[in-house]
């Protein structure tokens, strides 16, 4: 779930009350200017005011576990040859991708690295790994 995705469905389930973001502002306490940044997924909003919102709207939001991002190993050279021991494991969580090369970095080719999977390096430890690779 992101911020616009929620911002959407926040402002479809107003439009199908048949609810002006005025309404709403009355309804809730909350400002128009706030109902509005709600519903363009603007980050920084406090998430009792977001509940607050979306319970006058009816909704219920729950959090519960998202599906771990996947990483293709057949698109990444390197990796393919690091997954050896995971025969017929096409898709690897990206938690788990990232654990193997830093368990095998002495083995990555890191100067012929193609740029797709130096990126994708990046991005993992990025998400990961705080913005450093262990290796």
């Amino acid at each position: 779930m992101t911020p616009e995705k929620l911002g959407r469905q926040l402002r479809q389930q107003r439009q199908s009350l048949g609810l002006t973001l005025e309404e709403c502002a009355r309804r809730t306490g909350l400002s128009l200017r706030l109902l509005s940044e709600m519903e363009r997924g603007k980050e920084g909003v406090s998430i009792g005011r977001v509940v607050r919102y979306a319970d006058s709207l009816g909704m219920d939001l729950q959090a519960r576990p998202g599906e771990a991002a996947r990483v293709d190993v057949e698109r990444f050279p390197e990796l393919k040859l690091l997954a050896w021991q995971r025969p017929g494991q096409r898709f690897l969580d990206e938690r788990d991708a990232l654990a193997l090369y830093e368990a095998n970095w002495r083995f990555v080719d890191s100067q012929h690295l193609i740029p797709r999977e130096a990126e994708l390096i990046r991005q993992l430890s990025q998400r990961h790994g705080a913005g450093v690779l262990n290796v």
